[in-house]
């Protein structure tokens, strides 16, 4: 995870959520056995579109209910908890620790045995590491707040990452 912040942190180019998407999904590949992932950026209205990264052989549309569900609860959700997934196996919101919401992640395809509550926690996990490096890559000083998308301010994370009662952790 070091690395991976690092590698992000220590360009000198401009940095946009595209240029950086490759290597958020590959850090669900490496540490949340993601085999297909899809990374989404969100609208002025905070809605997620089409996919601005692709992981592996998946569809890059951003209309899966659980990806916005996602975006709407600001809490990683699978379909352990909505009947009506059209293919996505788990959307992990990328919230930072101010709040702000900068992207969904779609698992489209992973380990059968992969999808429990484990692993949902540590993909939160993965999802609020992922959103505070991006904050500090796409948001440093050495931008200037113009280059900042409107509109993309979410709901408040829970300091573990994922809600009590949901997927079995204790907050």
């Amino acid at each position: 995870l070091e690395a991976f912040g690092r590698a992000l942190l220590d360009s000198q180019r401009p940095q946009s959520l595209e240029s950086l998407g490759g290597r958020v999904l590959e850090l669900f590949r490496e540490h949340g056995s993601a085999h297909a992932a899809t990374l989404h950026a969100l609208d002025e209205r905070g809605r997620p579109g089409e996919a601005v990264a692709v992981l592996g052989d998946c569809s890059s549309a951003g209309d899966d209910p659980l990806i916005g569900h996602a975006a709407r609860l600001g809490e990683v959700v699978s379909v352990r908890d909505a009947s009506e997934a059209a293919g996505v196996l788990a959307a992990i919101p990328l919230v930072d620790v101010t709040g702000r919401l900068h992207a969904v992640v779609a698992i489209r395809e992973m380990p059968f045995l992969a999808l429990h509550g484990d692993t949902l926690g540590l993909l939160a996990v993965l999802g609020a590491h992922a959103a505070d490096v991006l904050a500090q890559a796409l948001h440093s000083p050495r931008r200037s707040p113009a280059h900042a998308p409107a509109g993309m301010a979410g709901p408040r994370r829970d300091p573990s990452g994922l809600r009590g009662k949901d997927h079995g952790a204790v907050a």
